[in-house]
């Protein structure tokens, strides 16, 4: 570049394209000025950094334990779309196992509508509509970004998106088990789920002094007590589980003599279950049962 050419550059303020004061004593020739605002552009062009975007987000949001009974009431779901430099909000809608339960054209949008766990998952999620994001400019040269919109690109215009979905919340439910120490052995649906409830596949029971019985109550799914399905957790860790013993007299919780043993689940409904007890002479002190129920 010819030097007198570079000092009306060196003194020229590229962010309101005029000409600074300067004392220099270096004569500008016309035609050099002329040609200044080509030249000048095309630094500006060169030297010019691209704008970056944040991406929009959605999410979906509730406060119950992904793992719960069967038959336990959920509710409460709480879609949220933030558009950041995406465009407005179009559609946004709550999903229930792929299946749209609500929908609206507000954030937060929110699903009410109380359903049970079953015995699997029910997967709940949010999608969203939304229009492209408005188009941001270079800096410092103000030219607008030429870039071809595109989705959830840091680097492009956002573009229009029909179908954005936020992380899937899957819910599952499983059968609970049931531990206990009672003092009479349990004859009836009622007084199992009084007992300790567990939706673990292993577990400790802490048996008290001087207590004489033990229960154990899991879904008849699941396989029979072996040796090593339960272990006293003394010195000696010894296998007991055999020693667990079926019962056999069972009734409906109205009294009524049932030959099968069920359990109602956290809805009341009624299920087949094993019932496992052990009697034995107190302990002086506190002791431990080590559980894994059977597949």
């Amino acid at each position: 570049m010819d030097k007198k050419i570079f000092k009306v550059f060196r003194n020229y303020d590229f962010r309101n394209n005029r000409l600074i004061q300067t004392k220099c004593n270096t004569p500008i020739q016309d035609e050099h000025v002329a040609n200044k605002k080509f030249v000048l552009d095309e630094i500006i062009k060169a030297t010019s950094k691209p704008p970056t975007y944040t991406n929009p987000s959605i999410s979906l949001s509730n406060s119950w334990p992904l793992l719960g009974e069967v038959g336990e009431s959920i509710s409460g779901f709480t879609a949220t779309y933030a558009k950041n430099d995406a465009g407005n909000l179009i559609s946004l809608q709550i999903l229930k196992n792929s299946v749209q339960v609500i929908q609206g054209g507000i954030s937060p949008l929110t699903y009410g509508v109380p359903f049970l766990r079953i015995n699997g998952d029910v997967t709940m999620q949010a999608m969203v509509s939304y229009g492209a994001g408005p188009i941001k400019n270079y800096d410092p040269s103000g030219a607008p970004d030429a870039r071809p919109a595109q989705l959830l690109s840091a680097n492009a215009p956002q573009a229009a998106n029909n179908g954005y979905f936020s992380a899937p919340i899957a819910l599952r439910g499983s059968y609970a088990n049931f531990y206990g120490t009672p003092g009479a052995l349990p004859d009836r649906s009622s007084t199992i789920r009084s007992l300790t409830k567990n939706l673990a596949k292993s577990f400790n029971i802490t048996i008290p002094a001087g207590v004489t019985k033990c229960i154990i109550a899991y879904p008849a799914s699941c396989g029979d007590l072996v040796l090593t399905s339960v272990v006293h957790m003394g010195i000696l860790q010894i296998q007991i589980g055999e020693y667990f013993t079926k019962l056999t007299n069972w009734k409906t919780d109205a009294g009524v003599t049932n030959p099968v043993i069920q359990v109602a689940d956290a809805a009341g409904v009624l299920n087949t279950y094993k019932v496992y007890k052990y009697e034995f002479l107190p302990f002086t002190n506190n002791e431990t049962f080590a559980v894994t129920i059977p597949a």
